[in-house]
């Protein structure tokens, strides 16, 4: 008798689809100027700009609460105070989800 496979735990024809309840703003922390990227309930990107402190400072207080995603480090905890003061939900992601995405970005920069 020959065995047949269990049937898989997602079958193709499922579309599994997430919805999102908040905007999302994703921040890049650095020295002087900070990478924003800001993207809305249904995935959209709205802006993605270089913002100093100030600016940045403005727009999370003009912003509607958002899920703010900031990668761990040392400033991280300076600015997820400051963003939940405006009614965010801040979330620090580990620097090492993000190594291999910031090491390919830095490859084809330098190949470019």
């Amino acid at each position: 008798m020959e065995s047949t496979p269990p049937p898989p735990i997602f079958p193709f024809d499922l579309e599994v689809s997430i919805k999102l309840t908040k905007n999302i703003i994703a921040i890049d922390l650095a020295k002087n100027v900070l990478q924003v990227c800001y993207i809305s309930i249904d995935g959209e990107l709205l802006s993605n700009k270089a913002l100093n402190r100030q600016k940045t400072k403005e727009f999370l207080a003009k912003a509607n609460p958002s899920i703010v995603a900031v990668e761990g480090c040392c400033g991280c905890h300076y600015w997820g105070r400051y963003a939940e003061q405006f009614g965010h939900e801040v979330r620090f992601i580990n620097p090492k989800k993000l190594k291999g995405t910031w090491k390919n970005t830095k490859q084809i920069k330098t190949t470019h």
